[in-house]
């Protein structure tokens, strides 16, 4: 506890010592402390809460940016969308196995026309899938709509024993159902 402490002579010489405690005058700023220590509490998990729904969000919109679309009992579409991350070919590896392990599609179409950005692990990933994909159904997967930018990162890689160039999708139906 914190003390004031007075010193006084009283006539006979005598030193007398009178100690009053500062209690009172510290609790409003006790008080003031410990509400704000609460709001900073609550702040913090409100924050630790919206966090947690933010990363939910963000895991459904990476598995989003790869629908599985049947198109045939043989053919299949997965247009991607967005940056090329390994967290979101991760997430679309999973859904997109799991459709043609169910499924008896030969034939693959992969599109690339809406990816953005490309981090160097996300490419490692997607190109992983590739060749999943293509041991799986024993055809080469058909990649759509590469832009430029990104055909320059995968020309780095040697894909074409996995893989097929083709530039549209329209251009593989017409080709297909010609």
């Amino acid at each position: 506890a914190l003390f004031d402490a007075y010193l006084s002579e009283d006539i006979y010489g005598r030193m007398h010592i009178l100690f009053v405690s500062k209690e009172k005058d510290n609790q409003l700023y006790l008080d003031k402390i410990m509400h704000l220590q609460n709001r900073l509490a609550h702040t913090d998990f409100e924050l630790f809460e919206q966090k947690e729904k933010l990363e939910d969000v963000l895991m459904r919109l990476n598995k989003l940016s790869g629908p599985f679309i049947p198109l045939s009992e043989k053919m299949c579409y997965i247009p991607l969308f967005g940056d090329i991350t390994s967290e979101k070919i991760n997430l679309i590896s999973e859904h997109v196995l799991h459709s043609v392990f169910n499924g008896e599609y030969q034939k693959i179409l992969i599109d690339l026309t809406a990816v953005g950005e490309v981090e160097d692990d996300g490419i490692q990933k997607l190109i992983d899938l590739f060749r999943t994909l293509q041991f799986m159904t024993g055809s080469k997967i058909q990649l759509l709509g590469i832009p430029p930018r990104l055909a320059k990162v995968l020309s780095t890689y040697e894909l074409e024993r996995i893989v097929e160039f083709k530039s549209s999708l329209q251009f593989v139906l017409q080709n297909e159902y010609a």
